[in-house]
């Protein structure tokens, strides 16, 4: 008998999903998608809701699809599709799927100015726990607990499924950031990046420690981080914010970083390396090799691959392991809600 599993991704990157999953199990076969969600069948019954590594990079959620409910009573649908499973969901997450309000190739919505998709998902939750008062409805999933996923793929027409939280899994509805607010005078986006990125790795920055930031301009990534307590060392060729220019934790090297010198000291002392240039993913593999030999008491990595080109798909595992021949183990990658076309890796020094 054939199963069913769906991935929630982000909007434009449905193309990188199939490609990936299909790589991954060739059992798998395309069913069903809507920007942003996607279902495959696989005629070898396999459990995707047990504790599976992502079928695809840019899976933000993935699970078991048990199909779609009937749209004149979604709700009560739900509750008996809720009570037919053959263990007790510990959390059920209700979201919409990103449509037309958010695409990858565009400018993503401000954490602090919900989505459409955000207000939608929230706006069924509401509606679900006048009905079902019991359930933990869009609190975040714990390790080992059984999620019960609600979408809604079009207005009105909803998805259900199932997954066990897991590592490489966001534990909130669709893997999506908590709300923070950017604060007024940060200099751009990247600040909210930077704060996801902190919030999906858990990296354990602590104030005072030195981070190499590379590709900071115009700041708002060492913003965030000099907000924490960090000390930056910033590289980048353009132009730097002045409320980051005048703080007296951060330090600029206005040159390519190919070229920055760095002194034996700030060798020493660096722990944290953060790196979002615009190159191809090869080029930045080969400038972090070179970093990462100078870098003696490095602790871990963020860093951010640009897969722009479909084709780039195919040497990801390799590029993984090449980062993995570092010194580096790669504890997670993925695709955060404020990348574009492009994939967040964080290693470890081993």
């Amino acid at each position: 008998m054939a199963s069913f599993f769906f991935v929630l991704c982000q909007p434009g990157m449905e193309s990188w999903v199939k490609r990936s999953v299909i790589q991954q199990d060739p059992n798998a076969r395309f069913a069903f998608s809507r920007p942003g969600f996607i279902t495959f069948k696989r005629e070898v019954p396999e459990q995707l809701g047990a504790s599976r590594p992502a079928p695809s990079p840019f899976a933000r959620v993935w699970g078991e699809s048990l199909g779609r409910l009937p749209e004149e009573d979604w709700i009560s649908a739900s509750i008996t599709a809720y009570e037919a499973l053959s263990m007790t969901p510990d959390v059920v997450h209700v979201v919409a799927r990103e449509g037309s309000d958010r695409a990858a190739n565009e400018e993503s919505a401000s954490p602090d100015i919900p989505a459409a998709s955000w207000v939608a998902g929230e706006s069924l939750a509401s509606r679900l726990r006048e009905r079902a008062p019991g359930w933990r409805i869009n609190e975040p999933a714990r390790a080992g607990e059984v999620v019960f996923d609600l979408i809604e793929v079009d207005p009105g027409v909803v998805w259900v499924g199932w997954h066990r939280q897991s590592s490489g899994r966001g534990e909130t509805p669709a893997s999506r950031p908590p709300t923070s607010h950017r604060p007024d005078d940060a200099p751009s986006r990247v600040w909210s990046k930077v704060e996801e990125a902190l919030w999906w790795s858990k990296l354990a920055l602590s104030p005072g420690d030195l981070v190499l930031d590379i590709g900071c301009a115009p700041g708002g990534g060492s913003f965030n981080l000099l907000e924490r307590g960090a000390r930056v060392l910033g590289v980048d060729p353009a132009k730097m914010a002045d409320v980051v220019l005048d703080h007296p934790n951060f330090q600029h090297l206005a040159r390519a970083f190919e070229f920055a010198p760095l002194s034996p000291q700030d060798m020493e002392e660096v722990k944290w390396l953060f790196f979002d240039v615009n190159l191809s993913p090869l080029l930045t593999l080969k400038h972090l090799e070179r970093l990462g030999q100078r870098l003696p008491n490095l602790r871990g990595a963020l860093i951010t691959l640009k897969m722009n080109k479909l084709e780039l798909l195919d040497r990801l595992p390799w590029m993984l392991a090449r980062i993995e021949g570092m010194r580096l183990k790669i504890v997670d990658s993925t695709q955060l809600y404020h990348n574009r076309q492009e994939i967040c890796v964080y290693a470890v020094r081993i």
